[in-house]
């Protein structure tokens, strides 16, 4: 299944995503990780952002919001490989609001 999420960088910019693979936590409230889509737009913000933050490090870390089961999910996330693939694996780092 495909969803749809927005992500927003360290720099704050937001971007529109599409996530699949979702491995959802037990209790259903939000995922543990997934894949997510990096447009060639997200790519070069996210190469400005990494020159302007001082390395690509420093821009895997992302805020996600997205809707699962009619309610919307706030994670922040780690994004690993962004700049070799279009779809990226990403872990789940943080909650924000998943009720």
């Amino acid at each position: 299944m495909v969803s749809e999420g927005r992500v927003t960088l360290k720099s704050s910019n937001r971007y529109k995503v599409k996530l699949k693979h979702l491995n959802i936590a037990l209790d259903g409230t939000y995922p543990e990780s997934g894949e997510i889509q990096l447009t060639e737009e997200l790519v070069r913000q996210l190469r400005r952002d990494s020159e302007q933050f001082g390395n690509w490090q420093s821009v895997q870390h992302m805020e996600l919001s997205f809707s699962y089961q009619s309610k919307t999910r706030n994670v922040s996330i780690l994004v690993q490989d962004i700049f070799e693939s279009r779809f990226s694996n990403f872990v789940t780092t943080g909650v924000f609001s998943a009720v």
